[in-house]
């Protein structure tokens, strides 16, 4: 197995994690929105709604578990907006670094 040079390296670990949250955040945020619906249409009405209310019966697994998952949801995407900040930050780093110099972004390593 070769060795990949280190800057290769780098740059690849941040975009490719970037592109991975991103992707782990849209799959999140689909299956919220597919356990807010099924929630909503699961959630008791009527006589069934004031049994759950005042705590005599339990309330379907579905409408217990959404505000977990849309939570889960909420975090993927919040880590995942942040780690493309970091992607983004050191994009420009990197460019910045590669316009200051003739041999280019050779500096990451030094």
């Amino acid at each position: 197995m070769t060795k990949i040079p280190r800057k290769i390296k780098r740059e690849l670990e941040h975009k490719r994690l970037a592109k991975t949250s991103t992707a782990i955040a849209g799959l999140a945020a689909a299956a919220s929105a597919g356990a807010g619906v099924a929630a909503a249409t699961a959630a008791p009405t009527g006589m069934a709604a004031l049994g759950v209310a005042l705590k005599l019966s339990a309330p379907p697994l579905i409408v217990a578990a959404a505000p977990l998952v849309a939570g889960v949801a909420v975090a993927a995407g919040t880590t995942a907006g942040l780690i493309r900040f970091y992607s983004w930050y050191k994009e420009r780093q990197e460019e910045t670094l590669g316009e200051g110099s003739d041999d280019g972004p050779q500096h990451l390593l030094e």
